[in-house]
């Protein structure tokens, strides 16, 4: 009996290519397993090996090593970082608690002239083609979201991050067009794909909203010191705001019609408290 790389589950159909109970495709089916190399010594590599095996916080430590002597990294070394995390993130399930341990918002600010976080959503985004079965493209949503969420810790100009929302929103969709053509590998498993990928496309909109209101709100001069304000090595305070409306989204996935209007209604109100804050900037939150 084959066994799932990733969750460990047993593989009933190993001919199908990937795992029914969480959509990892199976790289060695059938085969015993190959000793495992040894650890690269090179930070980059080692890195670059560390994503690859989903190791996501492990492979960004390695990274850090290299970047706090060098910050600039070469085009070959950039595409090295997003093939592997791409590559890791495609085949591993990865838990929201790994990526905030990984702090891609501060690797991110690490790396001069690049934007990881961006470009790691659009390499997710443009991988769709992989996915055989609707809780494959959910497994690539996963991530997607995480890198949306990061991406409010690491840039702190509004308008920025509305463009991005409103990017992830069509990226967003076009998953859910695709998983309308696949097949649900777990038809008896609630809450099904197609209501997460929804249910992502609702957050993410609304968050874009709550963006576009503060932009157009404020005159830019407004916004470019408020950009500037909130820059700096520390997450900015906001963050939390938008990390307790993704959460809402998630339980709202499991709760009741009437639960899952009320966390809905509790998640807009913590993005107007997002806004708000924002507009507030540093200044008079300490004055």
């Amino acid at each position: 009996m084959v066994k799932c790389p990733a969750c460990g589950a047993e593989v009933t159909d190993p001919s199908l290519g990937f795992c029914t109970a969480c959509g990892a495709y199976l790289s060695a089916q059938g085969k015993a397993p190959a000793p495992e190399p040894a650890v690269p010594s090179d930070p980059v590599e080692e890195g670059a090996w560390m994503a690859s095996a989903g190791r996501i916080a492990e492979a960004t430590a390695a990274w850090k090593k290299r970047l706090y002597a060098e910050p600039r990294v070469s085009d070959a070394v950039y595409e090295r970082m997003l093939s592997s995390l791409t590559e890791g993130m495609l085949n591993y399930p990865v838990s929201a608690q790994s990526f905030h341990a990984a702090g891609f918002a501060d690797i991110d600010m690490m790396i001069r002239d690049r934007e990881l976080i961006p470009d790691l959503m659009k390499r997710l985004s443009s991988s769709l083609g992989v996915c055989k079965i609707q809780n494959g493209v959910l497994g690539l949503a996963h991530p997607y979201m995480f890198l949306l969420i990061e991406a409010f810790s690491a840039y702190t100009d509004i308008r920025e991050l509305r463009d991005l929302c409103s990017e992830a929103a069509v990226a967003l969709g076009n998953m859910i067009e695709t998983a309308q053509g696949l097949p649900n590998a777990m038809p008896g498993k609630k809450p099904e794909p197609l209501r997460c990928l929804n249910a992502y496309l609702s957050f993410t909109e609304s968050l874009r909203n709550e963006a576009a209101k503060v932009s157009s709100s404020l005159p830019s001069e407004r916004l470019d010191a408020l950009a500037d304000e909130w820059s700096g090595p520390a997450a900015p305070p906001y963050i939390i705001h938008v990390r307790a409306a993704f959460l809402l989204t998630l339980r709202s996935l499991t709760a009741g019609r009437f639960g899952t209007s009320h966390l809905l209604k509790r998640r807009d109100g913590l993005l107007r408290t997002f806004g708000e804050e924002y507009s507030e900037g540093t200044k008079k939150k300490s004055a």
